[in-house]
Order: structure tokens, then C-alpha cells, then sequence
């Protein structure tokens, strides 16, 4: 029998194109950065219109580390913790930390968020570990609709122009 060998970690971008696929949301944009809130891995719209995040952790030390994310909100410092706790309405209406399996135990997760595996064995498949609460019932507001439109429109069109230079490089080279 052949050695098993041992698979190379999921990346970032790996993670969120196994989210997009498997993840029936209207919209998913990975890194953004709604008004007014923090860097979401992956920032999704349900059908009903709900902002949920889903923040990548592929270390322990990294998930330890989020819990010092800070910003200016209505004129204080305050920790990301703190306002997901809190229910801030420019957050999301659901918080998840979406791992590779066994990274995290429910017993390690906030109580505002909820925990979802990568089932790498099971074809990429998702797990939802512990359910999120619901932490508001403000939907998007079109604000941020009309950021996710424009950022669209720039990261196609650079995304285009980052192709077309690759292509002409390739051309060069044959």
C-alpha cells in the first residue's frame, strides 16, 4: 500500500472558492470591506437580504489573534469582538469562522459567531459545527450594494487588464 500523503494546507483564496461554489447566497465578495465595518475573508447577502462574514482561519495562533482587530466606531476605539457582541448594526447579521476541520472546537468560538468546517476528505464539502445566532435583523442597506457594485466593476476591469498583460507577456516569450 502506497504512503498517504499528506495534503498541502488550503490557502485563503482556496477557501473562498469553495465557499462560492458551495454557498447559495446572492451576493459573495471575498475581501471587502462594507462602510463602516472590518475586512470581511468572505462578505455574502443571503436571499432574504442578510449580511453574513465568514472570517478564514487556517492557524490557531491566527484565530487567537483576531480578537484584537480594532477601529474607530462613533468616536471610540472598539474591538471587533466587542461590536459583534454587541450586535452593531454595521456588522454582520450572522458571524462565522470558517476553518479546516478540527482546527477549532465549538468550545473555542465566541458566543456571536458560529463555526463551519471544510470537509477536505468529503470533496470540499461544508460543515456547520455550531449555528451562528443571529446577532441583528438589519438588512443590507444599499449603501453597501452600491459599494459591492463598484468594487465589482474595478476588480473586473483590473482583473482584465492583469490578463491581457499575461497573455501579451506569454506572446513575447513563444
Amino acid at each position: 500500500m502506497p504512503p498517504k500523503s499528506n495534503p498541502q494546507p488550503l490557502t485563503h483564496k482556496q477557501v473562498q472558492n469553495i465557499f462560492f461554489r458551495r454557498v447559495a447566497h446572492n451576493w459573495i465578495f471575498p475581501n471587502f470591506s462594507p462602510v463602516g465595518w472590518f475586512e470581511c475573508d468572505l462578505f455574502s447577502v443571503s436571499k432574504a437580504g442578510y449580511f453574513y462574514e465568514h472570517e478564514i482561519k487556517t492557524s490557531r495562533s491566527d484565530f487567537l489573534n483576531d480578537q484584537h482587530k480594532c477601529r474607530v466606531v462613533d468616536g471610540k476605539e472598539r474591538t471587533k469582538y466587542d461590536l459583534l457582541l454587541n450586535g452593531h448594526t454595521k456588522g454582520p447579521s450572522q458571524f462565522y469562522y470558517l476553518v479546516p476541520q478540527d482546527l477549532l472546537q465549538p468550545e473555542d468560538i465566541p458566543i456571536f459567531a458560529g463555526l463551519k468546517y471544510i470537509l477536505t476528505a468529503r470533496n470540499n464539502r461544508l460543515a456547520t459545527i455550531k449555528q451562528a445566532p443571529t446577532l441583528h435583523r438589519v438588512k443590507v442597506q444599499e449603501e453597501i450594494v452600491r459599494q459591492i457594485q463598484v468594487a465589482s466593476y474595478y476588480r473586473f476591469w483590473n482583473e482584465r487588464q492583469a490578463l491581457s498583460r499575461l497573455q501579451q507577456s506569454v506572446r513575447l516569450k513563444t
